[in-house]
């Protein structure tokens, strides 16, 4: 558990295949983001946590969607600049803006 943030971390969802079954600080890499909604109800998730700053909009849609689906909200991590610059830190989750849907699909 996290202190600062006040959550548990179930696991990790990733489309790299090379991840998959893998660990990450002792918490498993559980399938890829496909599997959202499978997930949720298997581990009985009550939040989703989008670490991807830079995902296209797209990709955002979709985990949006899926968490919708099961009635579960979602944050998002700030931009690497953010904290860089100071304005933020990590632990500073935010719900995830129309902006963060609208991004084009070129996003790096």
């Amino acid at each position: 558990m996290d202190r600062n943030l006040d959550i548990v971390p179930v696991g990790f969802l990733d489309d790299d295949p090379r991840k998959q079954n893998h660990r990450l600080n002792d918490v498993p890499v559980l399938g890829p983001l496909s599997a959202v909604g499978t997930v949720v109800a298997r581990h009985g998730i009550d939040e989703i946590v989008i670490a991807m700053p830079t995902a296209p909009g797209t990709v955002l849609r979709s985990v949006v969607r899926a968490a919708l689906d099961a009635n579960i909200p979602t944050r998002t991590v700030p931009a690497l600049f953010e904290i860089l610059s100071g304005r933020v830190s990590l632990s500073n989750l935010r719900k995830v803006e129309i902006q963060d849907l609208l991004r084009k699909n070129n996003c790096k």
